[in-house]
């Protein structure tokens, strides 16, 4: 039995140095060679002066190139970078007065050698952070955005580039690790984030199954794939669901399922009612409930979630809900498991799920990948095109999963 989780309090943060310590959280990942906008909105009536994170943008630095080839790939770089955070801002909304934007430069290549002196090194941007950065602000201008201050980490420190007052902000930095960084650090992985060392730990794990594993599943799905899908079955099938989602929920050390079991789901996610109602996981539970009983009865058609008749309106509603995080995380992680039971077609409902519920919670770079392996093996498969849609205009998920 699952029952409404109650909303957390907000993060407060205090100073720059504490919102570097959370963007790691928020991006799923510690950026590195990176440069990253961040929009801070207006928070709630009620909360002072304070600002709430909105829209994150971050984008890969160019590598080593001659001087001239590399400031204009880095100010490329910059102009999409803000590009797709004025294409987030229109999605979300309007925001009176227009959010400031903080600019972020991940950029180790500008350290200075270390002198034979007790002195510590300045914290330099390389000419790749120090276009990028430029570009951002003067782009950021130009359309009309307040630029907020301008940070460099490197080194494991951090200094402002728009403070020239070296009491404040001395030039060679001052130190990421704080007390004040790692409380955020500590309530943020309570919250149920994580970050990893570097984007590519973030990748859904793709690697080949024993081939004996694999004919099990295989043999299981298509004697499950037999039949109508009357109500009765998938109700069934979401109970074994959300059975093997319990197991995949913090602390428990997820296991691959039993090769019937994947078998056994992955036909059931060839129904688009049950695969509906899977993607609704982490709802809260009095949306979730109707909204499956709605599902069980629709006929298997569509496209999108609920793309029509008299469950469409459930559905939506429980999806735009704010979502339990760590339930929606453990369906996307089984999804992603039952995914490499199937290789090819077969496995594209479930990279397709694990998708959407990874967009579903900010987590725009697994999202991607699931997404990716989704069109892949089916190049036609509709939930997967508009999760990659969703994600190639910056638009936000309406649920309060990814709050």
């Amino acid at each position: 039995m699952t029952t409404d989780a109650a909303p957390q309090p907000p993060l407060v943060l205090s100073g720059p140095g504490e919102l570097l310590a959370v963007l790691p959280y928020r991006l799923g990942f510690h950026p590195r060679h990176s440069l990253v906008l961040l929009e801070l909105r207006t928070a709630e009536e009620g909360a002072g002066d304070r600002a709430r994170l909105g829209a994150v943008v971050r984008v890969d630095l160019p590598g080593p190139a001659e001087p001239p080839v590399l400031e204009r790939l880095a100010e490329t770089a910059a102009a999409g970078a803000v590009d797709r955070l004025l294409r987030v801002r229109a999605v979300a909304g309007p925001s009176a007065p227009t959010p400031p934007v903080v600019v972020a430069c991940y950029d180790e290549t500008g350290l200075a050698a270390a002198p034979a002196s007790p002195e510590p090194a300045v914290l330099r941007a390389g000419a790749a952070g120090a276009a990028a950065v430029a570009a951002a602000l003067t782009g950021l201008r130009a359309t009309g955005s307040t630029a907020g201050e301008a940070l460099l980490v490197a080194g494991g420190r951090w200094r402002s580039l728009s403070c020239a007052d070296a009491r404040c902000c001395p030039p060679e930095g001052l130190p990421l690790l704080t007390p004040g960084a790692g409380r955020v650090a500590a309530e943020a992985v309570g919250r149920g984030l994580s970050a990893l060392a570097d984007r590519d730990a973030l990748l859904p794990e793709r690697t080949p199954l024993p081939p004996e594993r694999l004919r099990a599943a295989g043999a299981a799905r298509r004697a499950a794939g037999r039949g109508a899908w009357t109500p009765q079955r998938r109700l069934r099938a979401l109970a074994e669901f959300e059975r093997e989602v319990r197991r995949h929920l913090p602390p428990a050390a997820p296991a691959l399922p039993d090769p019937a079991v994947a078998g056994r789901l992955l036909a059931a996610l060839q129904d688009v009612p049950v695969r509906d109602a899977a993607l609704l996981t982490g709802a809260p539970a009095h949306l979730r409930a109707p909204a499956v009983a709605a599902l069980v009865h629709a006929p298997g058609a569509g496209g999108g979630p609920a793309g029509g008749g008299p469950a469409a309106d459930l559905v939506h509603r429980a999806l735009d809900a704010d979502h339990d995080r760590p339930r929606t995380v453990a369906a996307a992680a089984l999804a992603v498991d039952l995914a490499r039971h199937a290789p090819g077609a077969p496995g594209a409902a479930a990279w397709a799920l694990a998708g959407w519920a990874y967009w579903s919670v900010g987590d725009g770079v697994r999202a991607g990948a699931c997404a990716a392996a989704a069109l892949e093996a089916d190049p036609d498969h509709r939930l997967a095109g508009l999760v990659t849609a969703a994600l190639r205009v910056g638009l936000p998920p309406r649920g309060g999963a990814a709050r």
